[in-house]
């Protein structure tokens, strides 16, 4: 401080060494006026600029951080460049290669359907065809109409058929070499006038006919001219006995032949296996009397053979004899072909989908039950769902958009649909241990039947009205709108207990979803969707996913601390002793979740 004037002192201003217990320390004003300002600045609540300076302060670490990365990625890459440069010349080398040698990558089907899908057959299909730049000649009919076999004397009426079709029955055992034949009622041809001809059935007797003309198909594997060789004296013994009433003498227009016509499908109605063979066309057998001559009244008989392994069978029909035609049918390979499109013109038989009837045909009470070792109370009941469409996935946030809906392709008046169906409730295979099955199906097939009515059923939505008004149906298992079959559901109960394990139940559910995925390849469009559930899918699939899930979790946070700790402090001692800490304090708590 200055000193006082005439203080003493040589020197005109300077410090005392000693000051006097009565002198103060002065702080200046200056010095305390930059503190005053910065804390009256906080306190009028203006931090704008120091909010500022801390993102500012942020964004120079990262910035920080940025190009410490970046050095140590330029001093690694100046470390090592040959390597490098190695490696971007064998990347370009190989990517040219590519472009110029034309590489395809591989461009098959991945294995997740069946070997025998469409999906994987496709391409297999496809290489049956050639392609063609223009067609020569009459383009075949691509369109018409579908004929009954058995339908001789209105086939000439109309447009004519593009395909005829028959009800398939099975040939008796150990007739392998024998054809059989059926016939139709007689019908009475009254001409009333020259312009209008009226037909009328009269049963199958010949009274009142002044002349009978038979009318004769064959469905054969064999020639048709080889068959008619050795049935065809049998036959004119039977028409003859046929009209024996008032007839005693058969001959045919002019000289016998056999035509083919088309190809006849012949299909087993129940199952819906079909297989294909050849239809022929036979000269008219007449049956009159001899010396009246050929006169009226006239009549009509129509009538069907078949010489194959399926028989044609009409109902309403009677037989009308069996014909040994071994030598005929010898010439006929007893193998039978997988269908292909040119199955069709190289070979008489071929099998369509679904697979072979004895796989297929069902009969009632051949289920493929088990006897019940496991209480009913604690079996594991599984549903069967037709009709509707359920979301296989579950979104990861919100609520699902549609949570079900109708399945539009499931069509039940479809006769396959009903087939589909049916097949999903019988031959159960054994490892699903089926001991009961709850199928309406089976209710209605047997309904039908004792109606005399067919199962699938055409008139599917009267049959159905009328069977579910007698309280034959559980409400619960049919979902009719409109008088519609949308959905339908089955019941079945298996021979595993609820409380087994959870991976005996998981491997059980494999099983009934390898099940259902073989029934969905067998059927056709209208009915190959069907799932199925169980409520004790749902508890043991959330059981898996729990445990495996914590498994999972404790794994990647062991890994995790592990490499974190060796990071840091380059010590894997430490980084394991850690490790075995997290464990226990992990175990400890799993102990007392599990156990208190």
């Amino acid at each position: 401080r200055r000193r006082p004037h005439g203080g003493g002192g040589d020197d005109e201003e300077g410090v005392s060494a000693q000051p006097s217990s009565s002198s103060k320390l002065a702080v200046p004003p200056v010095a305390a006026a930059p503190w005053r300002r910065e804390k009256r600045a906080t306190s009028k609540g203006s931090r704008t600029s120091l909010n500022s300076d801390a993102k500012r302060d942020q964004k120079a670490s990262r910035k920080m951080y940025t190009y410490r990365t970046l050095s140590r990625l330029v001093e690694c890459t100046a470390t090592c460049p040959v390597a490098i440069i190695l490696l971007a010349l064998v990347a370009v080398f190989f990517f040219f290669r590519g472009i110029i040698t034309d590489i395809a990558l591989d461009q098959g089907y991945p294995q997740i359907f069946q070997p025998g899908h469409n999906q994987v057959l496709e391409k297999e299909l496809n290489s049956q065809f050639t392609t063609v730049s223009s067609l020569s000649g009459k383009r075949p009919k691509m369109s018409g109409p579908v004929c009954r076999a058995e339908k001789i004397t209105d086939s000439a009426v109309g447009e004519p058929c593009l395909l005829n079709w028959c009800d398939s029955k099975g040939r008796p055992a150990g007739k392998e070499d024998f054809g059989y034949c059926s016939r139709g009622p007689t019908i009475f041809v009254n001409k009333t006038d020259p312009t209008k001809t009226v037909r009328q059935d009269i049963g199958f007797g010949t009274e009142g006919c002044g002349t009978v003309l038979v009318h004769t198909r064959l469905v054969s594997d064999a020639a048709g001219t080889a068959i008619a060789d050795e049935w065809l004296d049998g036959w004119k013994a039977k028409v003859l006995e046929m009209t024996s009433e008032n007839m005693n003498h058969v001959d045919w227009f002019g000289g016998f032949d056999v035509h083919q016509i088309d190809t006849v499908i012949l299909e087993d109605w129940e199952s819906g296996s079909a297989q294909a063979s050849t239809l022929y066309q036979t000269d008219t057998l007449r049956a009159y009397v001899t010396g009246r001559g050929k006169v009226g009244p006239f009549c009509e008989i129509d009538s069907i053979c078949s010489f194959g392994p399926d028989l044609c069978h009409v109902s309403g029909w009677q037989t009308a004899g069996e014909y040994n035609v071994s030598s005929a049918l010898q010439t006929v390979s007893s193998q039978t072909v997988s269908f292909s499109p040119s199955s069709l013109i190289t070979t008489t038989t071929w099998i369509m989908t679904p697979p072979p009837p004895e796989d297929l045909r069902r009969r009632l009470g051949a289920k493929g039950y088990v006897q019940a070792s496991v209480a009913e109370s604690a079996q594991i009941m599984v549903t069967i769902v037709f009709g509707i469409w359920a979301p296989s996935t579950t979104p990861l946030v919100g609520a699902q958009p549609v949570p079900w809906k109708f399945d539009e392709r499931f069509d039940a008046e479809n006769p396959w649909a009903q087939r589909a169906i049916s097949r999903m409730c019988t031959d159960f295979p054994r490892e699903l241990k089926v001991t009961w099955a709850e199928c309406w199906v089976d209710r209605f097939q047997r309904w039908l039947e004792n109606k005399d009515r067919r199962f699938p059923s055409r008139t599917l939505e009267t049959d159905l009205a009328e069977w579910r008004a007698l309280g034959n149906a559980n409400p619960e298992d049919l979902f009719v709108i409109d008088g519609k079959l949308r959905s339908c559901r089955m019941n079945l109960w298996g021979d595993v207990s609820v409380h087994a394990s959870n991976s005996a139940i998981l491997a059980y559910m494999d099983q009934w979803k390898d099940y259902i995925t073989m029934r969905n390849n067998e059927a056709s469009l209208t009915g190959n969707a069907a799932w199925h559930a169980s409520s004790v899918w749902v508890k043991e699939e959330a059981k898996h996913l729990i445990t495996s899930s914590t498994a999972d979790t404790i794994l990647i946070e062991c890994s995790i601390s592990w490499f974190g700790i060796l990071l840091f402090t380059g010590d894997p001692v430490l980084s394991f002793l850690v490790m075995f800490l997290i464990i226990a304090n992990i175990g400890g708590l799993a102990f007392f979740m599990t156990t208190v």
